[in-house]
């Protein structure tokens, strides 16, 4: 058995989010798998009437219909297991091609109910309101995880598919399970995937506080993605490598195809939901689908490239953040003044969307 030095690494992420990711795009799956997980990924708060009546100053109309809306997000919010559980069952609803316009989760049918309502400046003011309380709310959970970490409520049973702990950053914990591991290669995998998610959630912070662009967080990829590689043949017998290069292939396919299953769903999805929150005229709604086809295509050609291994996964997901951010800019080009203020407030919203530094081409 080959020792090996704990290396900081972790495996890719998907970069960039915004509300062309809220809408459908490069995915990846990282969906949580337990209670807790799903608990730590609805971060969304719904506010109170009150709320909305001293924040946008509603009038009598306003309320009334205002406090319908918000009893149906916190209805459906109660009945799907928080926002986890709503894009959960989008997700699986995509799947099996049962997804339309409507699968933009119960805040997004709250936004879209609200653009009915509100005036632009108010929507500005909402989404403002909501993205602040969102990061407010996440950044509890983030340090109410780290206590229980800290006192030893997520580690790992003596299997890797038990806890949090045990998926091991994206590795099935049936497959390592599978391995045959040694007891002395589960205390160093274990060890290992602990150091990866703390370089991986290291590289994330850098690149949401602007410490680094997307060209940034792709060369940390590759970096992180080569030292994991080095950990796992340190510590596996060369039988266990490769065996687990081969189930990292497989799993390669896996997401390609999925990739290659979202594409026009996605785009009546952000159609609809952009025509309702900004009122988009038949002209703007025309140059919306003519923007949307040729990212599709742009990324059909981005996916191709991928499966034929002519990239890696961390230039997928620089190329995938470039995409979108052109495809932001050039739906910004087709907006008014109040209609891009409306667009950039909600952008933050799109469920494990953050507000990212942007790649500085």
């Amino acid at each position: 058995m080959r020792q090996t030095r704990l290396i900081r690494g972790a495996m890719t992420v998907l970069v960039a989010a915004g509300l062309v990711a809220f809408l459908g795009g490069c995915s990846g799956d990282n969906s949580p798998t337990t209670a807790a997980e799903a608990a730590l990924s609805s971060p969304a708060v719904v506010p109170t009437d009150a709320d909305l009546v001293n924040l946008l100053g509603l009038n009598q109309e306003q309320k009334q219909q205002m406090s319908g809306l918000l009893a149906q997000w916190r209805q459906e919010q109660g009945q799907m297991g928080g926002q986890f559980g709503d894009r959960q069952r989008d997700r699986d609803r995509d799947r099996d091609g049962d997804c339309d316009a409507d699968c933009v989760g119960p805040m997004g049918q709250f936004l879209r109910g609200s653009a009915g309502v509100l005036t632009p400046d108010q929507m500005v003011t909402l989404g403002k309101y909501l993205t602040e309380k969102r990061e407010q709310r996440r950044a509890e959970m983030h340090a109410r995880f780290e206590q229980r970490r800290a006192g030893g409520e997520d580690r790992p049973g003596p299997g890797f598919g038990e806890g949090r702990g045990g998926r091991g950053m994206g590795e099935r914990g049936a497959f390592l399970n599978d391995l045959d591991l040694t007891p002395e290669q589960r205390t160093q995998l274990r060890e290992a995937m602990q150091t990866m998610r703390a370089a991986m959630r290291s590289l994330m912070e850098r690149y949401r506080n602007g410490e680094i662009d997307a060209a940034g967080m792709r060369d940390g990829q590759k970096a992180l993605e080569q030292n994991r590689i080095a950990v796992m043949q340190g510590i596996l017998t060369a039988e266990q490598f490769q065996a687990w290069q081969e189930h990292r292939q497989e799993r390669q396919q896996q997401m390609v195809e999925r990739m290659q299953d979202r594409s026009g769903d996605h785009e009546a999805r952000m159609i609809a939901f952009l025509t309702d929150v900004l009122h988009l005229d038949e002209a703007q709604v025309t140059a919306l689908e003519a923007v949307l086809a040729d990212s599709r295509t742009a990324r059909e050609a981005l996916i191709a490239r991928f499966a034929a291994g002519e990239i890696d996964k961390a230039d997928l997901h620089y190329e995938m953040t470039l995409l979108r951010e052109a495809t932001q800019d050039a739906i910004r080009a087709l907006l008014n003044e109040e209609q891009v203020a409306v667009f950039e407030a909600l952008e933050p919203l799109a469920p494990g969307g953050r507000k990212h530094h942007r790649s500085g081409r």
